[in-house]
């Protein structure tokens, strides 16, 4: 995949916004090495499967996700039970899911669906 401004959008809502950490903290296996697997399986933990216009814009996902985006890559690491609303715990009520679909805007398979800085500034949340 390219890269471009919306990595950019991403990684503004996995490593500045959420709860002041990273979302994606648990991706390094027992050595300390960056885990693809367990990273993917997290991320599909939290935003869903992938579409499958993006399993066949990648080089590598026929490894975890069949055509039509399912995971199919648990001999290397399993989908965890995490899920991005539990995730947020200072927020609640109208706030917190302004707050969610915020963050969904900007973690989206496709870089081409994600929000530009641009509409993240016109965004409900950013507004209330």
């Amino acid at each position: 995949m390219p890269r471009g401004p919306p990595i950019d959008i991403w990684n503004l809502a996995c490593l500045d916004l959420f709860e002041g950490t990273h979302l994606f903290d648990d991706v390094f296996n027992g050595k300390g090495h960056h885990d693809p697997f367990r990273h993917l399986a997290l991320i599909y933990s939290l935003i869903g499967p992938p579409p499958s216009k993006f399993v066949e814009r990648s080089e590598t996902t026929e490894q975890c996700f069949d055509s039509n985006g399912k995971w199919i890559a648990d001999e290397h690491a399993h989908i965890p039970p995490n899920k991005l609303d539990d995730m947020e715990t200072r927020l609640h009520g109208e706030d917190k899911r302004l707050f969610l679909q915020f963050i969904r805007s900007m973690l989206k398979w496709l870089p081409e669906e994600r929000k530009t800085a641009k509409e993240l500034l016109q965004d409900p949340w950013l507004n209330m």
